[in-house]
This record gives C-alpha cells, sequence and structure tokens, in this order.
C-alpha cells in the first residue's frame, strides 16, 4: 500500500460517522465491471472498490461499484455507461465524481503514470472544440485524499 492509501484510510477510520460507503466489491464484482466498461481499472481504484465500494464522505460522492446494480448515482459503472452513450464520454474515462457545475471527475485509463496509476480528469459535457480535459489529480488515490480533506476543512 502506498503513503496516500495509508492516509487514506486513517481518515475514514478517524472521520468514521462522515462517511457512508457500500461496503467493498467482491473481486468477481469488480472484474465483471471492468468487462462492462471494457476497461481495467488502475490498482488504486479497485483498492477502493474492494473496501468502500462507492458512498459519500460529507457533501463529497465518490462513484463506484454498488452491492445492487441500481442505475443511479453512485454507481460508477452506471454514469460511466450513461455518460459514454447520453454525451460521448471517451471510451477511456471511468466517471468517479460530479464537480457540481456541469463537468464530471473521471480516471483517464489512457493516460497511465507511474505504478499503473492513471490520471484524474475533469471533463466537462458541453466543452469548447480543442479545449482537452483539465487535470484535476495525478491518480485516483490523491484525487480522493483531496477530496477527503477539503471535507474535513468543511467540518472543522
Amino acid at each position: 500500500m502506498s503513503k496516500t492509501t495509508d492516509q487514506i484510510d486513517r481518515i475514514l477510520k478517524k472521520y468514521e460517522a462522515a462517511g457512508s460507503f457500500s461496503g467493498g466489491a467482491s473481486r468477481e464484482a469488480i472484474r465483471d465491471a471492468q468487462k462492462r466498461l471494457g476497461i481495467r481499472f488502475p490498482e488504486d481504484y479497485r483498492h477502493f472498490l474492494a473496501t468502500c465500494g462507492a458512498g459519500n464522505f460529507g457533501e463529497c460522492e465518490i462513484y463506484g461499484i454498488l452491492s445492487q446494480d441500481i442505475p443511479s448515482i453512485p454507481n460508477g459503472i452506471w454514469a460511466t455507461q450513461y455518460l459514454r452513450q447520453r454525451y460521448s464520454m471517451p471510451m477511456a474515462y471511468i466517471a468517479v465524481a460530479f464537480d457540481g457545475a456541469g463537468g464530471y471527475f473521471c480516471i483517464d485509463t489512457e493516460g497511465s503514470g507511474s505504478g499503473g496509476l492513471c490520471p484524474v480528469v475533469l471533463w466537462v459535457m458541453e466543452q469548447d472544440e480543442g479545449q482537452g480535459p483539465e487535470r484535476a489529480a495525478e491518480s485516483f488515490e490523491s484525487f480522493f485524499l483531496l477530496r477527503l480533506k477539503e471535507q474535513i476543512d468543511k467540518m472543522l
């Protein structure tokens, strides 16, 4: 496990009452989700899915895998399929959160960096021609840690 993952785990334990997660997804459910989307998830996102599943921490909602395949948020598999079909979201993206202003934070599986981690980008449905997505974090785990810290700051 990385130092960032350890920090995330400590925050989730310390502020347990602020979070509401569906519980970890099985390896089989994660494999099925990857197959449905035609993407191999980065290791840090698979860890999140296996430990948390999907849910929220304060006002921050993180998409993932739910115990029941309900076609609504925070089901990240459904959200990704929906955004691909309705708004032509790139096939290499996995939707993991809404920005509150018409954009979605997505893991860009084509932009893999060191250690098999992939960056998180802000993808906007109505983006100007030629304008690419803005990079929000170097990896899912760094994105998740940042979002957790933002929520803690709001609580204090």
